[in-house]
């Protein structure tokens, strides 16, 4: 997929295939639960040990970011922002 911030900025957080994220449960086969994303930036993220640590990355008006097949990712809203988003499904 890939994001075109068109207005505002977008804080990401991402891991990489096969990493599970601090905070995201797993309900069983390609079944997970994540929380809110206002919630794994503040609570969660603080308490994470430097090998835990995700890519971090902020997005503005007139970024692209393309977010590869099977990396996990959470987005936060630093200010009122408006996106572009195209996903795509692989075999």
């Amino acid at each position: 997929a890939w994001n075109l911030t068109l207005l505002g900025a977008k804080r990401w957080a991402m891991y990489p295939p096969g990493a599970r994220p601090p905070g995201v449960l797993d309900l069983g086969p390609e079944r997970f639960a994540a929380p809110a994303p206002i919630f794994w930036f503040s609570e969660v993220l603080p308490q994470l040990r430097k090998d835990q640590l995700p890519l971090e990355l902020v997005t503005k008006a007139g970024d692209v970011l393309y977010i590869p097949p099977g990396w996990w990712h959470c987005v936060l809203n630093l200010s009122p922002s408006v996106a572009f988003t195209r996903g795509s499904v692989t075999e």
